[in-house]
């Protein structure tokens, strides 16, 4: 395992699309090999927390990264160059027949990305972050997040399950 250095290994992925082996760390960001572990490369830039809680990679090779204080990573070429997802915007939203004006964060919350899953339709492309502070959802590639569920849970781990008809979103909690 030349190049990966002794550290905390926090999770691992594959790329189904060439069978590229990913490892994320804790301090040193992710390393990628390209010849079944026995060589392995930092693949770091673009990302300004090198503490890696999760992995996913999606059937196209998209590459997700999550990491304390709410930050998501996205890669599409492999891991070389990683793009922050997590920022949102802020928006404008009138309430009572528009005399009340609230201001919309779309932003994660600055809480750990434990896990991540995504799936695509016809239509948009959805991401699933779990966090120590419930399950938060993407619509347009990360651009925007809105609370989705288990509000106040820490989602340990995220699964997604397709059947003919429909996808189903399966999350693991502190608290069963």
């Amino acid at each position: 395992n030349a190049g990966l250095p002794t550290i905390d290994i926090r999770c691992l992925a594959v790329n189904p699309t060439n069978n590229y082996l990913f490892v994320g760390t804790s301090g040193a960001g992710i390393f990628r090999s390209i010849d079944n572990g026995e060589n392995w490369k930092s693949v770091n830039i673009g990302i300004t927390n090198l503490t890696i809680q999760t992995l996913y990679i999606d059937a196209r090779g998209y590459i997700l990264a999550g990491t304390p204080g709410g930050g998501v990573y996205s890669s599409k070429d492999n891991g070389e160059n990683w793009t922050p997802i997590n920022l949102g915007s802020v928006r404008v939203e009138y309430t009572n027949n528009n005399t009340n004006v609230n201001t919309i964060n779309t932003a994660l919350p600055n809480t750990v990305i434990r896990s991540l899953v995504s799936y695509i339709t016809s239509t948009n492309n959805y991401i699933f972050a779990g966090t120590d502070d419930g399950i938060y959802l993407s619509s347009d590639r990360g651009k925007n997040w809105y609370a989705k569920g288990l509000i106040g849970k820490a989602v340990m781990s995220l699964l997604i399950y397709q059947t003919e008809e429909n996808y189903y979103i399966f999350a693991g909690t502190d608290d069963g």
